[in-house]
């Protein structure tokens, strides 16, 4: 509910194609559009009930940014080139376990925005559960034992089929041992 909220504002808000000097603005007006809804929608609760980290892109023929609060992960790959490529690491607090909600009262401290040349054509984001066992921080990259099969695997199958596997993967044993926070992984490909 609170991602779909985050979206849907994201969306509504950047239908408009972007220039770099907007995009502070336009994310800062999706967050405070979110917010306003949660409180509209659910009158006797808090922003602190809804905390949520934001990890998003927003792309088009020209480029484009990726847009993070908090501790999940964005990845843009040029030519399946997992490592080094433009990593955009997680923000943790003083501890490792702290980390940073857009319903923060100081969450525009913490609003992380960094371009994307338009010469990048796949996008990885993921919440910290899945970070562990996708990023090769010291490499700058991704862990292309980890990635690359399974953006093969989605690139050549339908979305449903895709959507069940990568379900399949971050949900069994060994990456439950890995990290027990929720794994969302989401991947972008652009065609050319």
């Amino acid at each position: 509910m609170v991602s779909q909220c985050v979206v849907d504002a994201f969306v509504e808000i950047v239908a408009a194609p972007l220039q770099e000097s907007d995009v502070r603005r336009i994310a800062e007006q999706a967050v405070e559009t979110c917010r306003a809804q949660l409180l509209q929608a659910y009158p006797d609760a808090k922003l602190a009930d809804f905390h949520a980290t934001l990890a998003a892109v927003v792309m088009d023929d020209s480029g484009g940014f990726i847009l993070q609060i908090g501790d999940g992960m964005a990845a843009a790959v040029q030519e399946r080139q997992w490592a080094p490529c433009l990593l955009c690491l997680p923000e943790n607090g003083e501890y490792a376990e702290e980390t940073f909600f857009f319903t923060q009262d100081r969450w525009r401290e913490h609003l992380r925005i960094t371009p994307v040349p338009s010469e990048y054509d796949e996008l990885i984001l993921v919440t910290d559960g899945a970070y562990s066992f996708t990023a090769k921080p010291a490499a700058n990259g991704l862990d292309r034992d980890f990635i690359a099969p399974v953006c093969a695997f989605l690139e050549q199958n339908e979305e449903e089929r895709g959507v069940v596997a990568l379900k399949q993967i971050l949900d069994h044993a060994n990456a439950r041992r890995i990290s027990g926070d929720d794994k969302t992984l989401l991947w972008a490909r652009r065609k050319r």
